[in-house]
């Protein structure tokens, strides 16, 4: 019996394979990647069909896409990291660049239009077939995914997809029961 080919595609809870995706039982390819949006998770899927199975890690509809963040773009941890407003907000104390970039989104953005873009590309993406779901962030911004893991994220919080070896092995054991 071969074993199951499973694709991840998402965001930074996923991304170390020193993580739940070890503890899964397959053949497993991990596309995820640190601080990407959406649309970015939605572009990792691009052969989706070739697998038996798809995990899609959704990420906070508070990404803001971007082609180059110019904190993160040559770092090769996080080369498509898209940017987050708190995190613009932290690191605009000390990056002038930065600190232009959040007065201009603070000022001109359109968090309905935001939301809006973001849940027509879950919705997209709840409709791959073959597919599993799964979230970390806030449940009231993350509604449309039903396996939400920021409980879990809360009581665990390590290193590894932002969590420690306990809560990584309770999400793996739990998507295993859905593979």
């Amino acid at each position: 019996k071969s074993l199951m080919k499973i694709l991840i595609c998402g965001d930074s809870f996923s991304s170390d394979t020193n993580g739940w995706p070890k503890y899964l039982h397959g053949n497993v390819t991990n596309r995820s990647e640190r601080g990407v949006g959406e649309f970015k998770i939605f572009k990792q899927t691009y052969d989706y069909k070739t697998f038996d199975k798809l995990i899609v890690c959704h990420t906070s509809p508070w990404r803001i896409h971007t082609t180059s963040h110019p904190m993160h773009k040559d770092n090769a941890q996080r080369p498509n990291n898209d940017f987050m407003i708190a995190d613009l907000e932290h690191h605009s104390n000390h990056n002038n660049e930065i600190k232009h970039i959040y007065s201009y989104i603070k000022k001109y953005t359109d968090w309905d239009y935001v939301k809006f873009v973001y849940d027509m590309i879950v919705d997209k993406l709840l409709s791959l077939p073959n597919s599993i779901h799964i979230t970390f962030h806030s449940p009231e911004d993350t509604k449309k995914i039903t396996n939400n893991y920021h409980y879990v994220w809360q009581k665990y919080k390590g290193n590894i997809n932002h969590l420690n070896q306990t809560g990584n092995e309770i999400v793996a054991k739990h998507i295993q029961t859905m593979l």
